[in-house]
């Protein structure tokens, strides 16, 4: 070790990365001068508040109110058994909230079960290092892999600090770590409370979770600390690793690294580490364009490079300059097994980038002919499933071109806009391939960062030896069986694609081809399917004149004729079908009935009853109305009834996790993708650049509303009830189904709603809290301790990770994630795209998709066990679809007010202030 002395600011986090948080005045940042930012501190900092106030846009309105109590003192109000003696006097009416079970309501443990959580983190570091077993060390890298002092750091290195690092624990404030002068020993991270870099002429730095200081990967000489370290509370909890080992995990980081350098410029790093549970190769860790590109053909070892590569090649490349490059890769026979499972996958898990897209569409369909062309009739056969099950286009084009696409961008005969020549013009493609003693040597080169590599076409893209590359990643001569696959993170979704290696370069592989295409889960529909939709049966409640009715099981395709002929023989009429008709009574909110004649091939029909409305069986030889008399329409709307205190809390929780689940499992890995990086230029995640297949709103555009939305659906509710008895049973009534909403894992919905009941506009109505029972005030503080923000959401996140799919998560945690990962990350490390932090993006991503790996079953959603239903129970079915219909259509005619002033004054008229007296005689508000 060199001992040598230099005077450095002890406060650069080197490689950890750059600081997160609220500071005031100078920043710790400001006093670090590492290697990982590149711009100024300051900035930086701002930077991050800033996108995350966009990522995190509902988190930043909810946070304020995470722990906010309601505005009542319990201790002011007597004892809880004098809370719970004016529960029983209040005399409310509690048919619809508390009649039914306490399914859900297991709250009163939650303290016990998560409120440790962070105790079981700090025994897991508490351990001996060298004690700590493998789950140990999943749990800890499962905590810290968001903490910014790990940024750009590869996962090896992560996973061997994490298995050096000490927890350290100073209990008082203002406890001196090194003082100034003091040679630094250790790299720290803050664990707990902050810690103040004191210099002479400066203000105070400040260092706040997760930040780092001390030594630094940029300063291997040691380093003598100017100014002082002082923890700055009480209960400072620091992780730190001796400076030794700290070097020597980046200097072993460092001998497996392997440069590829051509013509002077280094053009791809990789890095020797595990790929698999014993297999071992080398990942690419960061690389030029060019050969992030050729390494989906010639790389061998990462299992997942090829899905993160297509999932992420979008933020620095566009779609249509991938295909254009694997179009002409495909002309080479050596390579033409590679290049089509490549397309297979790109078509398999992104059909979006193809859909809506004509040069997408039609590169896709030359491709296809090439496919038959060179024989690749198994490959042929896997991309027409693909496009067939989740495109919007027909893969063999009509004759005549795309009727709908502009005349100079339509494709003749299946092919490209461009021909090959002019697209191998336009790439600098000019290279060849060749084999040599069994060995791949892919001709390749050039675009080493900067302005060469970024620009649209990069010259010389393929022109130049790959020196060696090639022979250290592949051979045509002995290629291995194996398979491309999705690399699966916990609770990933089972989508693959699998194709055999062993095809002949020359023949293709269709003769002998068993490969398979494994679709998602689940397909992602073209507009979102309703609830109610997903039950197995269908059931309808036919009535006839004299309003006798039957129940009656229907499919989609079941027309009004149809259901007409089951009518009269249900019904056991005297009469032939032919002398009846399908009628539909709807009766409107005012009283108004309304008969309608369906045609005969009027076909969804479970689809077109709504709440307040009935089938019935008419005869064609009268012209009277079937519903006539008031009693029999008021039967009608009160059957029908759609306010909130109406429906049953079970069915609303079905609902809305329902919803939100099939909007969240809608977004593609893309979407996410395009929020982050801001593709498309309004942080919308949908569409893009190169991508004109975005919806004018997205899936993730409109999951990541609901947040928002359901809180003030709640806060609306309250406030606008004038009667104080009714406001009270609301408030049961979303605690209720908040609490139904956490038995079914749908965590977004159960903090929207616990947020909703904290909003200031429903705190201040004192005299409303003042009639909830004991039991109600405990559940919602509860809730409160579940959406503890403090460190960095710990308690949501053990919760999230002690269940399993399916989960509906609170989406702010989500895109805070993605973004700590972004902007933790550099987009380039010395002139090279940072394919580390792509990976991770990925890998974040998958574990996002683990969470509706498996769907919800409806019939089983918060139903008792012992409650076995079966197809025969067509009554039962009925009941619970019409709920949830009746669920949906409130959901659906919802007023939502969302401006704050406007609630407030609500809440003020619905609970005006109590007035007082004062001396002078004049008469106070009390707000």
């Amino acid at each position: 070790m060199d001992h040598s002395r230099s005077t450095y600011p002890s406060g650069s986090a080197g490689a950890a990365g750059s600081g997160s948080g609220h500071h005031n005045g100078a920043t710790a940042a400001a006093a670090m001068n590492g290697d990982l930012s590149r711009s100024a501190p300051g900035v930086r900092n701002q930077l991050l508040e800033a996108q995350l106030g966009q990522a995190s846009s509902s988190l930043g309105c909810l946070s304020g109110k995470f722990l906010e109590t309601p505005e009542i003192n319990i201790c002011e109000m007597g004892s809880l058994e004098d809370l719970d003696i004016l529960e029983e006097l209040e005399g409310l009416e509690e048919v619809c909230v508390d009649s039914e079970p306490e399914d859900g309501d297991d709250t009163s443990d939650v303290s016990s079960q998560y409120s440790d959580s962070f105790a079981s983190i700090q025994d897991l570091l508490s351990k001996a290092p060298e004690k700590r077993s493998a789950d140990d060390l999943d749990v800890i890298m499962d905590y810290i892999q968001h903490l910014p002092a790990f940024a750009n750091m590869t996962l090896p290195v992560r996973e061997k600090l994490c298995a050096l690092m000490r927890l350290q624990t100073y209990e008082r404030a203002r406890t001196v770590l090194v003082r100034s002068g003091e040679e630094v020993d250790h790299w720290w991270v803050v664990f707990g409370g902050a810690v103040e870099l004191v210099r002479e002429s400066y203000e105070p730095a400040v260092f706040h979770l997760g930040e780092a200081f001390g030594v630094s990967r940029a300063h291997k000489k040691k380093v003598i600390q100017a100014g002082s370290l002082v923890t700055r509370g009480t209960e400072t909890l620091l992780l730190s690793v001796a400076a030794e080992q700290f070097h020597d995990v980046f200097a072993q980081s460092e001998q497996a690294t392997v440069e590829v350098v051509e013509d002077g410029a280094l053009v791809m790093v990789t890095e020797y580490r595990k790929t698999g549970k014993t297999e071992w190769g080398q990942v690419v860790v960061r690389g030029a364009r060019a050969k992030l590109v050729a390494h989906l053909v010639v790389g061998d070892y990462d299992p997942a490079y090829a899905e993160d590569f297509l999932l992420t090649y979008r933020t620095f490349m566009t779609a249509t300059e991938l295909a254009e490059l694997l179009e002409q890769l495909f002309l080479h026979a050596e390579l033409r097994d590679r290049v089509a499972r490549v397309v297979l996958l790109w078509a398999n898990n992104h059909i979006e980038d193809f859909n809506g897209s004509v040069e997408m569409i039609g590169f896709l369909r030359t491709f296809r002919r090439q496919l038959e062309e060179t024989n690749f009739l198994g490959e042929l056969r896997l991309l027409t499933i693909a496009v067939q099950s989740k495109g919007t286009f027909p893969l063999v084009e009509h004759a005549g071109g795309d009727s709908d696409a502009p005349h100079d961008q339509q494709h003749v005969a299946g092919r490209s806009r461009l021909a090959p020549q002019q697209h191998a013009h336009q790439n600098g493609i000019s290279g060849h391939l060749s084999s040599s003693s069994g060995a791949l040597n892919a001709v390749g080169g050039g675009g080493v960062g900067g302005a060469a590599d970024s620009s649209p076409r990069s010259s010389t893209l393929f022109g130049r030896r790959l020196h060696g590359f090639a022979k250290r990643y592949a051979s045509t001569s002995n290629m291995r069986s194996a398979s491309m696959r999705v690399a699966s993170a916990p609770h990933a979704r089972k989508t693959s694609l699998s194709v055999p290696m062993n095809s002949s370069p020359a023949g293709g592989g269709g003769g002998s081809s068993s490969a398979s295409v494994v679709a998602a889960s689940a397909n992602r529909p073209s507009r979102p399917t309703s609830p109610s939709s997903l039950l197995p049966l269908s059931v309808i409640k036919l009535y006839r004149h004299d309003h006798q009715h039957r129940y009656l099981t229907v499919g989609a395709a079941t027309t009004a004729l149809d259901l007409v002929r089951m009518g009269v023989r249900q019904f056991e009429m005297p009469d032939s079908e032919e002398s009846f008709s399908l009628c539909r009574i709807t009766v409107s909110p005012q009283g108004v009935v309304q008969q309608t004649r369906l045609p005969d091939a009027f076909a969804n029909l479970p689809a077109e009853l709504r709440p307040m409305s009935r089938f019935y069986l008419k005869s064609n030889k009268t012209t009277t109305n079937l519903v006539h008399g008031s009693s029999l329409v008021t039967d009608i709307m009160h059957d029908g009834a759609c306010d909130l205190l109406s429906l049953d809390t079970r069915d609303v929780a079905r609902v809305v996790t329902l919803q939100s689940f099939l909007t969240f499992r809608r977004i593609s890995g893309a979407e996410y993708v395009n929020y982050i990086w801001d593709l498309n230029g309004n942080g919308s995640g949908s569409g893009g650049k190169d991508h004109p297949g975005g919806k004018e709103q997205s899936d993730f555009q409109r999951f990541s509303s609901t947040t928002n939305n359901e809180m003030f659906w709640v806060v609306t509710e309250i406030v606008s009830e004038p009667s104080m008895q009714q406001r009270v049973r609301k408030i049961k009534f979303f605690l209720k189904v908040a609490k139904l909403c956490r038995s079914l894992r749908n965590f977004n919905t159960m903090f929207a709603i616990t947020s909703g009941l904290s909003y200031g506009a429903v705190t201040r109505l004192r005299q409303t809290w003042e009639k909830l029972g004991a039991r109600d005030i405990k559940s919602i503080e509860e809730m409160q301790i579940l959406m503890n923000p403090s460190r960095n959401m710990l308690t949501y996140r053990s919760m999230v990770s002690s269940v399993s799919a399916p989960i509906v998560p609170f989406f702010p945690v989500v895109t805070k994630d993605l973004t700590f990962i972004y902007l933790g990350n550099d987009d380039r490390i010395d002139g090279l795209i940072n394919f580390e932090k792509l990976r991770m993006m990925a890998r974040e991503i998958r574990h996002i998709n683990g969470f509706h790996a498996s769907s919800y079953d409806v019939t089983r959603m918060l139903r008792d066990p012992k409650d076995k239903l079966t197809d025969r129970d067509v009554r039962k079915i009925y009941e619970q679809w019409f709920s949830m219909r009746r669920v949906e259509h409130y959901l659906k005619n919802l007023n939502i007010i969302s401006d704050e002033a406007e609630l407030d004054a609500m809440a003020q008229k619905a609970e005006p202030p109590p007035s007082v007296r004062n001396t002078s005689g004049s008469t106070l508000e009390i707000r």
